[in-house]
């Protein structure tokens, strides 16, 4: 999603409608910045995610589910985390648990 023309259309609007560019300009500065640190969070939750296939690769469980745990903690509807964690507890025989990840990983 580029936000870049939102960002523009909606200055634009407010700057011809009522002339309230300070206003505006630290709200967008705000987004600039929280959609920095979002972009910061994916990478370091995509690491995090790698780790964790890394160490069910090598039947590391309590490691990756632990690395699993962190990232849900981090951002909840991080998809891939969930159903790495289902495999997880498949390959330890917990169905109960891989059943509430692969429940949580369905569209709602």
């Amino acid at each position: 999603m580029n936000l870049n023309p939102i960002v523009m259309f909606v200055m634009n609007k407010i700057n011809k409608k009522n002339g309230h560019w300070n206003f505006v300009f630290p709200l967008l500065v705000l987004l600039l910045v929280n959609l920095t640190t979002f972009a910061q969070t994916s990478k370091k939750v995509e690491k995090w995610f790698e780790e964790a296939k890394a160490q069910q690769g090598l039947m590391n469980y309590t490691e990756a589910v632990t690395l699993c745990n962190k990232i849900l903690k981090d951002q909840p509807d991080f998809a891939d985390a969930h159903l790495l964690l289902a495999d997880v507890y498949d390959q330890l025989d917990s169905t109960r648990l891989e059943i509430v990840h692969i429940w949580k990983k369905l569209p709602r």
